[in-house]
């Protein structure tokens, strides 16, 4: 029977997908057929990322812009299946065929924009989007407007990706006294990007100060947790600021969207004692359940 799966997936790898990027009778490019002595869904999924922009003549393709982007969407279905090498070295050739070509190039990255770094995004893989973001950040022939745009996309993930330290945090809390978060002897610091105004922000901050784990951690000096809203610390918000749990840093960073992703509200980061990136984009669940393993 797992012999007999494992072929049909092939099966699906090697011809279902195809089919799919070239639904119509007259397709846009042909698609690359895989050697037979390829077996494994991964090393048949490997090649055909490899090869897939092949025999695309881009300038053509894009006449027909709906087409081409139902095409990215299965390059970008394949990545799924695809190792991290195949897939990293498939975007960087696609990137490199495109470069003396500003106006196809631009329209790729817009694809893999809405594709893996929207709020719509199907596939979000900041490691995969990197590359895309940064081809136009460093073309020479594209505007200045539309460089800074995705410099910045290339710039706040990179900076703010897991494993890496922290980017610096300077706060203000309700009493109007500026902080910068440092390093203490917290197993664990928190870091809820939230707006008192905006309800899931509201729930997901209810739960987790509902939570009796996480309040004995806060209380014994083991978590911290820092509720930053990405703003000016203006009347309301230090109206509202007085609504969150004691013993929670509560305070507002004008400038946190320029250095952390905070394409979701809210947004959870989980750093270690020396403030490096363990987990982003942790959801209250995840988050709760951290708690309690503690």
């Amino acid at each position: 029977m797992i012999h007999r799966i494992l072929f049909a997936l092939l099966a699906v790898a090697a011809t279902i997908i195809p089919a799919t990027a070239q639904s119509s009778t007259d397709p846009l490019f042909p698609l690359p057929e895989v050697p037979d002595e390829l077996t494994s869904l991964q090393d048949r999924t490997g090649y055909l990322l490899e090869h897939y922009w092949d025999r695309c003549n881009f300038k053509q393709a894009l006449s027909s812009k709906a087409k081409f982007a139902k095409s990215f969407d299965t390059y970008v279905d394949l990545m799924k299946a695809g190792s991290r090498h195949a897939v990293m070295r498939s975007i960087y050739k696609l990137l490199g065929s495109l470069e003396k070509q500003p106006k196809e190039l631009l329209f790729v990255v817009q694809q893999a924009e809405a594709i893996m770094y929207s709020d719509t995004a199907t596939f979000r893989s900041d490691e995969a989007y990197i590359p895309f973001a940064r081809a136009i950040a460093e073309n020479k022939k594209i505007d200045r407007d539309t460089k800074e745009h995705y410099a910045a996309h290339a710039r706040i993930l990179s900076g703010s990706a897991k494993g890496m330290e922290a980017p610096k945090l300077q706060y203000t809390d309700s009493l109007g006294v500026s902080h910068t978060l440092d390093a203490d002897t917290a197993q664990y610091v928190i870091l809820f990007f939230n707006d008192p105004r905006d309800v899931d922000s509201m729930i997901s901050r209810g739960r987790i100060a509902a939570n009796p784990t996480a309040n004995l951690l806060v209380k014994k000096g083991l978590i911290r947790i820092a509720a930053i809203t990405p703003g000016k610390p203006d009347d309301e918000w230090k109206s509202l600021a007085s609504r969150y749990p004691e013993g929670w840093i509560v305070g507002a960073a004008p400038d946190a969207a320029s250095i952390y992703d905070l394409r979701n509200f809210p947004t959870i980061y989980v750093l270690d004692k020396n403030l490096n990136i363990i987990d982003k984009g942790t959801s209250t669940n995840q988050l709760i359940n951290l708690f309690n393993s503690l």
